[in-house]
C-alpha cells in the first residue's frame, strides 16, 4: 500500500513520557518504533516567578495552556499551592492540550477545532474582544511571542507563567 509504514523504522524523539501515544499509533501501522528522547522537560529557571503568579491567580480572567506539558505542570503547581479561582476561564492551544488540562482536573476548557496553534486560538470568538481582560499564559521558557502580541494588540493585559523549560 502506498504511504504505508509497514516494515519501516521510525525514530521518535519526543521527551520521555510524551511519546507513548505517538508510538502506539505508529505500531498500529506495523512499523518498528525506536524511542530516543532528544528533549528533556525540566523545572523553570525561575520557579519563584511562577509561584508569584500562582498566588495572584485571582487577578486573571483567562488562563491559557500552550502545550500538554504546560497544562500538566501548571495544574500540579497550582494543586500544591492552592485551588484554581472559581471565575477563571480556561483555554488550550489545541485539542491535545485541552485533553491534558481535563485529565489534570479542569473540566471546562475551550480549544480551537482542527488546527491547534496560536493563530487558531486567537481567532476564536472568545478572544476577539479581550480589551481590559487579564490573561495568564502557561508555557515553557522562551516560547513564541505571537499570541501575547495579538492579545495585547486587542487591549488585554498578558503575563507569562513559565512552568517548564526544554533542554
Amino acid at each position: 500500500m502506498s504511504g504505508s509504514l509497514a516494515g519501516r523504522a521510525v525514530l521518535v524523539t519526543r521527551p520521555s513520557g510524551l511519546s507513548d501515544h505517538l508510538a502506539e499509533l505508529l505500531r498500529s501501522q506495523e512499523c518498528e518504533v525506536i524511542i530516543l528522547p532528544a528533549i528533556d522537560i525540566l523545572p523553570p529557571d525561575d520557579p519563584a516567578s511562577l509561584q508569584a503568579i500562582i498566588r495572584r491567580l485571582d487577578e486573571f480572567d483567562i488562563a491559557i495552556f500552550v502545550s500538554p506539558t504546560a497544562a500538566v505542570r501548571a495544574c500540579a503547581v497550582v494543586a500544591a499551592e492552592r485551588g484554581w479561582p472559581a471565575g477563571l476561564r480556561f483555554a488550550a492551544i489545541g485539542n491535545g492540550t485541552a485533553r491534558a488540562a481535563r485529565a489534570a482536573g479542569i473540566a471546562a476548557v475551550i480549544a480551537p477545532e482542527g488546527r491547534g496553534d496560536s493563530d487558531a486560538l486567537a481567532a476564536m470568538p472568545a478572544f476577539s474582544e479581550v480589551e481590559r481582560k487579564s490573561i495568564v499564559i502557561f508555557r515553557g521558557q522562551n516560547g513564541r511571542e505571537s499570541l501575547r502580541e495579538t492579545l495585547e494588540a486587542r487591549g488585554a493585559r498578558v503575563e507569562y507563567a513559565q512552568c517548564y523549560k526544554r533542554a
